[in-house]
């Protein structure tokens, strides 16, 4: 059982490492008017907020 809780725990931190985190780096760069990163993150914050 702890295991299985030592491998979730493991794929939450990748997920907060790899997607949260550059998704916050890139929306802050979004409000700034600064240019986006070319990774998941700036893919998610041109998905999400599109200029109108």
């Amino acid at each position: 059982m702890n295991y299985i809780l030592l491998v979730i725990f493991f794929l939450l931190l990748c997920l907060i490492v790899n997607v949260v985190s550059p998704f916050i780096r890139n929306l802050l760069k979004f409000k700034d008017n600064q240019e986006l990163e070319n990774n998941i993150g700036g893919k998610l914050v041109k998905f999400f907020y599109k200029k109108k």
